[in-house]
């Protein structure tokens, strides 16, 4: 009876070191947006557990707070859990081929992981795992070190173009906000603005794809998010493309609000947790999402009506490419269109109020270009409102409501004085 429960033991350790390296080298060494299933727990332990006590708190400031420390927490515990892991695979072992007591064989896996030596005499075979330990726990740490470095590193690409837009875009960031303050201080085209933009988005899926821990880092600051800063551009490509006269170069237009959807589509596929949301759905809510097409093309630039079938062309392709490419337990989700905008035409009419007072040339036909917005921005809504909420980021206007209810925050609009509040709602 002792001899098979020291062979049961045995087995159970190995297969339990198996699983851990696997886990280890999942989590963070393979780019790829599946978290292993140990991993997987530890992260939806800490984000049930700090949005229970951030969720407490009365204000966005306290809850922010609350979870700005949400993501050093789950890779803390991930540590400690894996070491915990180790030491009980190891004395599972040791408790096998050394015929010694349990305790002892705790005692002897503990010692060898955090390379304390070895306690006390032991045959060959406890020796070589106290040395396979030992190496073990030098190479985690080696693992932790390099993957916090490239995670400070991710993290930095992610804040640069939040800060860097803050004057441009307002704190929170808003689309229709960002052109007006550049228009008011005279650039005609922000191409720039969306060439750098672009760069950003692209590293952004790329950094989230290798680590989906980035997630719940939240920003220095409680009125900037990643999230937000991505809507606010994608919402001013949008605008730039369907309701302000010529300027910018469409090019740039349509490949930032590809790059944009792509993004957000592949963040929402590969969350780890079950997505709600209460975005409001339309007639359109019964469509296939994997045979739907954009509801119209884009307004095509003056003198030039073929650019719209070639920009609805290569948006839909560039769609089809990332609706096939989606990985992870909610690609579903995050294939569904349900056909509504997110914002109403009363909060669009606002927006183009804040662009016309700020100097903006517009399109004649508002309601022409109401509709082109409605069709381009319906393409990426729900899944930035759902990540939104997900990740409960600044309730910035035209991001969706937050749970528990939360009040939108505004930046000071550079246009604002000239036109009447805003309409209610964000």
């Amino acid at each position: 009876m002792q001899a098979a429960l020291r062979v049961l033991a045995g087995t159970a350790g190995l297969a339990l070191f198996a699983v851990t390296i696997r886990t280890i080298v999942g989590s963070m060494l393979v780019p790829r947006p599946r978290t292993p299933v140990v991993a997987d727990w530890v992260v939806r332990f800490n984000h049930w557990a700090f949005r229970r006590i951030a969720f407490r708190r009365s204000t966005f400031g306290e809850r922010d707070a609350a979870l700005s420390a949400a993501g050093p927490a789950t890779i803390l515990l991930q540590l400690v859990v894996f070491v915990l892991l180790f030491v009980v695979s190891g004395a599972l072992i040791v408790y096998a081929i050394s015929g010694g007591g349990a305790e002892s064989a705790l005692y002897q896996s503990a010692s060898s992981l955090f390379t304390l030596g070895i306690v006390e005499p032991a045959p060959a075979g406890v020796v070589a795992v106290g040395l396979v330990a030992a190496f073990v726990g030098l190479v985690v740490v080696a693992i932790l070190v390099g993957y916090l470095l490239a995670l400070y590193s991710a993290f930095s690409q992610q804040e640069s173009i939040g800060a860097a837009f803050g004057t441009l875009a307002g704190e929170p960031a808003w689309g229709p906000e960002l052109i007006c303050r550049s228009a008011l201080l005279g650039e005609a085209s922000r191409d720039e603005v969306y060439a750098r933009a672009l760069s950003w988005v692209s590293d952004l899926r790329l950094n989230h794809t290798v680590y989906p821990v980035l997630k719940q880092f939240r920003s220095t600051q409680p009125h900037r998010h990643w999230l937000v800063t991505l809507v606010a551009l994608l919402d001013a490509a949008a605008l730039e493309l369907t309701t302000v006269a010529d300027g910018t170069s469409r090019a740039a237009l349509v490949r930032c609000l590809a790059e944009g959807t792509e993004t957000l589509s592949t963040l929402t596929a590969a969350a780890p947790y079950r997505l709600e949301t209460p975005f409001p759905t339309s007639p359109a809510e019964g469509a296939d999402p994997r045979t739907e097409q954009p509801a119209s093309a884009p307004p095509a630039a003056a003198g030039n009506r073929s650019n719209a079938t070639g920009e609805q062309a290569v948006m839909t392709a560039v769609a089809q490419d990332g609706r096939s490419s989606l990985v992870g337990p909610n690609v579903a989700v995050a294939l569904h269109r349900s056909g509504n905008p997110g914002v109403t035409r009363e909060q669009w009419d606002y927006a183009r109020t804040l662009l016309r007072a700020a100097g903006v040339p517009l399109r004649p036909d508002a309601d022409e270009a109401w509709r082109h917005f409605a069709a381009v921005r319906s393409s990426y809504a729900r899944n930035a409102y759902i990540l939104a909420q997900l990740v409960y980021a600044t309730p910035a206007p035209w991001t969706g409501e937050r749970f528990p209810a939360t009040e939108t925050v505004w930046p000071h609009l550079a246009a604002g004085a000239a036109v009447p509040s805003p309409p209610d709602g964000d």
